[in-house]
Protein backbone atom coordinates (compact mmCIF):
# COMPACT_ATOMS: atom_id res chain seq x y z
CA UNK A 1 0.00 0.00 0.00
CA UNK A 2 1.56 3.15 -1.00
CA UNK A 3 1.63 6.36 1.95
CA UNK A 4 -1.22 8.31 0.09
CA UNK A 5 -3.72 5.44 0.42
CA UNK A 6 -2.21 4.19 3.65
CA UNK A 7 -3.00 7.88 4.66
CA UNK A 8 -6.34 7.87 3.28
CA UNK A 9 -6.77 4.69 4.97
CA UNK A 10 -5.70 6.28 8.36
CA UNK A 11 -7.95 8.90 7.97
CA UNK A 12 -11.30 7.03 7.22
CA UNK A 13 -10.71 5.11 10.38
CA UNK A 14 -9.78 1.89 8.39
CA UNK A 15 -6.41 1.42 10.27
CA UNK A 16 -6.63 1.33 14.02
CA UNK A 17 -4.11 1.13 16.30
CA UNK A 18 -3.92 -1.58 19.29
CA UNK A 19 -1.56 -2.14 21.85
CA UNK A 20 0.67 -0.56 19.49
CA UNK A 21 0.50 -2.64 16.69
CA UNK A 22 -1.91 -1.67 13.20
CA UNK A 23 -4.36 -3.42 11.71
CA UNK A 24 -6.68 -2.50 8.78
CA UNK A 25 -10.47 -3.06 9.12
CA UNK A 26 -11.93 -5.32 6.16
CA UNK A 27 -14.38 -1.84 5.30
CA UNK A 28 -10.41 -0.94 4.02
CA UNK A 29 -9.43 -3.87 2.76
CA UNK A 30 -12.42 -4.11 0.49
CA UNK A 31 -12.18 -0.25 -0.40
CA UNK A 32 -8.38 -0.85 -1.61
CA UNK A 33 -9.03 -4.14 -4.06
CA UNK A 34 -11.86 -2.10 -5.39
CA UNK A 35 -9.28 0.19 -6.18
CA UNK A 36 -6.77 -2.47 -7.56
CA UNK A 37 -9.27 -3.75 -9.93
CA UNK A 38 -11.07 -6.70 -7.76
CA UNK A 39 -13.29 -8.48 -9.67
CA UNK A 40 -14.32 -10.92 -8.21
CA UNK A 41 -14.50 -12.47 -3.94
CA UNK A 42 -16.21 -15.34 -3.49
CA UNK A 43 -15.95 -17.40 0.19
CA UNK A 44 -17.31 -21.02 0.52
CA UNK A 45 -17.46 -23.44 3.93
CA UNK A 46 -14.66 -25.86 3.94
CA UNK A 47 -15.09 -27.66 7.14
CA UNK A 48 -18.05 -27.13 9.57
CA UNK A 49 -18.82 -28.78 12.65
CA UNK A 50 -21.71 -27.34 14.20
CA UNK A 51 -22.39 -29.06 17.52
CA UNK A 52 -18.64 -27.26 18.49
CA UNK A 53 -19.19 -23.84 16.38
CA UNK A 54 -16.28 -24.50 14.62
CA UNK A 55 -16.36 -22.92 11.12
CA UNK A 56 -13.67 -22.76 8.25
CA UNK A 57 -14.13 -20.80 4.74
CA UNK A 58 -11.80 -20.50 1.54
CA UNK A 59 -12.31 -16.91 0.10
CA UNK A 60 -10.91 -16.43 -3.59
CA UNK A 61 -9.87 -13.15 -4.93
CA UNK A 62 -9.55 -12.42 -8.53
CA UNK A 63 -8.48 -9.35 -9.63
CA UNK A 64 -7.01 -7.60 -12.85
CA UNK A 65 -3.47 -6.27 -13.33
CA UNK A 66 -2.50 -2.97 -14.92
CA UNK A 67 -1.52 -5.59 -17.68
CA UNK A 68 -4.78 -7.38 -18.57
CA UNK A 69 -3.89 -9.91 -16.59
CA UNK A 70 -6.28 -12.27 -13.68
CA UNK A 71 -4.48 -12.64 -10.78
CA UNK A 72 -6.33 -15.28 -8.05
CA UNK A 73 -5.60 -15.07 -4.39
CA UNK A 74 -6.70 -18.06 -1.84
CA UNK A 75 -6.68 -17.71 1.57
CA UNK A 76 -8.81 -19.88 4.58
CA UNK A 77 -9.96 -18.32 7.53
CA UNK A 78 -11.70 -20.11 10.57
CA UNK A 79 -13.71 -19.40 13.86
CA UNK A 80 -15.17 -20.82 16.97
CA UNK A 81 -16.75 -19.58 20.34
CA UNK A 82 -13.26 -19.65 21.38
CA UNK A 83 -11.41 -17.26 19.03
CA UNK A 84 -14.02 -14.50 18.88
CA UNK A 85 -15.89 -11.83 21.52
CA UNK A 86 -18.24 -12.48 23.05
CA UNK A 87 -21.19 -10.89 20.90
CA UNK A 88 -19.66 -12.39 17.92
CA UNK A 89 -20.80 -16.08 19.21
CA UNK A 90 -24.05 -15.81 17.81
CA UNK A 91 -22.92 -14.74 14.13
CA UNK A 92 -19.48 -17.10 14.13
CA UNK A 93 -20.09 -18.36 11.14
CA UNK A 94 -20.52 -15.53 9.36
CA UNK A 95 -16.97 -14.36 10.71
CA UNK A 96 -15.13 -17.16 9.65
CA UNK A 97 -16.07 -16.14 5.92
CA UNK A 98 -15.03 -12.93 6.97
CA UNK A 99 -11.36 -13.73 8.28
CA UNK A 100 -11.30 -15.43 4.75
CA UNK A 101 -11.94 -13.04 2.62
CA UNK A 102 -9.87 -10.61 4.68
CA UNK A 103 -6.91 -12.84 4.06
CA UNK A 104 -7.35 -13.21 0.68
CA UNK A 105 -7.75 -9.27 0.10
CA UNK A 106 -4.18 -8.70 2.06
CA UNK A 107 -2.72 -11.48 -0.13
CA UNK A 108 -4.38 -9.66 -2.99
CA UNK A 109 -2.70 -6.72 -2.10
CA UNK A 110 0.07 -7.44 -0.70
CA UNK A 111 -0.64 -5.81 2.88
CA UNK A 112 1.12 -7.94 5.64
CA UNK A 113 -0.83 -6.19 8.64
CA UNK A 114 -3.43 -8.48 10.17
CA UNK A 115 -6.88 -7.26 10.03
CA UNK A 116 -9.03 -6.54 12.82
CA UNK A 117 -11.75 -8.90 12.05
CA UNK A 118 -8.68 -11.89 12.34
CA UNK A 119 -8.04 -10.86 15.94
CA UNK A 120 -9.61 -13.08 18.86
CA UNK A 121 -11.72 -12.43 21.29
Amino acid sequence: MDKIDYDYCKREGWIINRSGSEFISYKGLIWLAHKKGLISLIATPSFEEHERGFYCFRAVAICEDQHGRRLQFEAEGDASPKNVGGMIVPHVRRMAETRAKARALRDLLGIGMCSVEELGG
